[in-house]
């Protein structure tokens, strides 16, 4: 009874886990294109800080979604994620790493 009830449930999203990835990943790509413009406009620090605000926003309302039983708005939620990572906290991390460490452990910062 139990496994027709998540059949259900899972029936209702209209992407396959395969489209739902791929849609991911192009929002993922797109929005790291489009870091390399908003990390120019707007600087480190504020994208840092406002990166922070907005990722967990997001996350908060994505998980308020799937608690509500609303997978597709959640999965939009979880796009607006992966581009406010991408534009704010994945273009950042990358410059901040080098300035913050010495040359000698910043290739170790870099793989942790």
């Amino acid at each position: 009874n139990e496994k027709s009830e998540e059949s259900d449930s899972a029936g209702s999203f209209p992407f396959s886990p395969l489209v739902g990835s791929l849609i991911i990943t192009i929002f993922s790509l797109l929005a790291c294109i489009a870091g390399y413009w908003t990390i120019q406009k707007f600087g480190r620090k504020t994208l840092f800080v406002w990166g922070q605000f907005l990722i967990a926003l997001f996350l908060f309302i994505a998980g308020l979604l799937l608690l509500l039983e609303q997978p597709l708005p959640a999965f939009v939620a979880i796009c607006f994620y992966v581009v406010s990572y991408q534009i704010t906290q994945g273009v950042v991390a990358w410059l901040y790493i080098p300035e913050v460490t010495p040359d000698q452990v910043s290739g170790l910062c870099l793989t942790s």
